[in-house]
């Protein structure tokens, strides 16, 4: 008994420490982030606010990206 509760306390150790790691890292590009809009009040304008205020939609597109662009 003794041994298995070792092991979860070695595994629960080790998952905390790789999550910090994770966190450190940086995986995520917040450049498009509009840190104005609050995430609990609403999660697409605060991840996207930036990239929809500088990027022009064309009128005739329903949507708008690099495969867009490189087709056309």
């Amino acid at each position: 008994m003794k041994r298995i509760l070792l092991g979860l306390a070695l595994a629960v150790s080790f998952v905390g420490s790789n999550s910090v790691t994770i966190a450190q890292n940086e995986v995520l590009d917040r450049s498009t982030f509009d840190s104005s809009v609050r995430v609990q009040d609403d999660l697409f304008m605060h991840v996207n606010g930036a990239w929809l205020q500088k990027t022009d939609i064309p009128n005739d597109k329903s949507n708008y990206g690099s495969f867009i662009q490189l087709d056309d």
